[in-house]
Order: structure tokens, then C-alpha cells, then sequence
């Protein structure tokens, strides 16, 4: 039993920290956003 505790315990920290690292992602997207988003970007990546 004790096994399984640690097992669901091991995945709810797993689900936890997934999330943590999506909502930083979405955060440090909006900042990064006004580096991106300007004509010298687009300039640069116009032939990728």
C-alpha cells in the first residue's frame, strides 16, 4: 500500500511542477513578446 501512496504522491508532484513550468512559460511569453514582435525580428527571420 505504502508503494502506491509513494507512486500517486511521486505523479501528483510531477502534475504540480508540469504546471508551474507551463504557466512561467505563458508568463515569460508575453515579456518576450516585445523583443519579438518588432521589424527588425521579422527582418531577420524573413528567409527561415
Amino acid at each position: 500500500m505504502n508503494n502506491k501512496l509513494d507512486g500517486i504522491l511521486s505523479f501528483v508532484k510531477f502534475v504540480l511542477k508540469e504546471n508551474d513550468n507551463i504557466i512561467n512559460m505563458l508568463l515569460s511569453e508575453v515579456s518576450l513578446s516585445k523583443d519579438w514582435l518588432c521589424e527588425e525580428e521579422d527582418m531577420a527571420w524573413k528567409d527561415l
